[in-house]
């Protein structure tokens, strides 16, 4: 089953991926800067984004944060679960999100370190958006700016929130295997995210060209 294949090749390359990416932390870093140097040197074309960035933000701080609005993050992050189990040839069986009882998905097959982690560190919501007006000039112009910038801001607040010693998806991975994985992870992904807005294309390469030639 193609599950297994996956659960086997997963846990094959948990360690040396978290150890990997622990060990090209500076390099990652830096190129998150240079990301968001770039992003904020083409404020003046991309205004709205960061509009919309500091619009959700300052609602988050004021409101959101305490209001059954979580249902939404809660929701997205269960698909995420969802979107990494079939990714991995996994079938899921289950899905549920509520107002006060949190979420929670089940699936057929062999479980993975990706389900587990992938809400901590995989802006679903904006790389949906990349996907879906990669290579079009409307990445930078019309509403696509703002909810682009909105979707960042959404990501680091609910990520902010899901993280804490008491999760479970943590105990489950392994919390040493979170600790060394995850701040990397999302880094890298921030600047995937960034280069693209700046880009107008998902430039997935050129950014882990960038990490991996890095004198780091």
């Amino acid at each position: 089953m193609v599950h297994h294949l996956f659960g086997r090749l997963l846990t094959a390359i948990k360690w040396p991926v978290a150890l990997g990416t622990a060990a090209c932390f500076p390099a990652i870093a830096i190129e998150c800067w240079a990301a968001l140097s770039a992003t904020l040197a083409a404020a003046e074309r991309l205004p709205y984004f960061f509009l919309g960035f500091a619009a959700y933000g300052g609602l988050w701080g004021t409101l959101l944060r305490k209001t059954s609005i979580t249902w939404l993050s809660t929701l997205e992050h269960e698909f995420t679960h969802c979107l990494f189990a079939w990714a991995t040839g996994n079938w899921v069986t289950g899905f549920k999100a509520t107002f006060q009882g949190g979420g929670h998905m089940t699936y057929r097959g062999t479980p993975n370190w990706l389900i587990q982690v992938a809400p901590y560190c995989f802006p679903t919501v904006t790389m949906g958006l990349l996907v879906a007006f990669s290579g079009s000039d409307v990445v930078v112009r019309g509403w696509i700016p703002p909810v682009l910038g909105a979707s960042i801001a959404y990501h680091l607040t609910s990520t902010w929130a899901e993280i804490h010693p008491g999760q479970t998806d943590f105990h489950d991975a392994g919390r040493v295997f979170c600790l060394l994985f995850v701040p990397g992870a999302n880094l890298l992904l921030y600047s995937i995210v960034l280069n693209s807005v700046v880009t107008g294309q998902l430039t997935i390469l050129n950014s882990l060209r960038h990490i991996l030639g890095s004198e780091w």
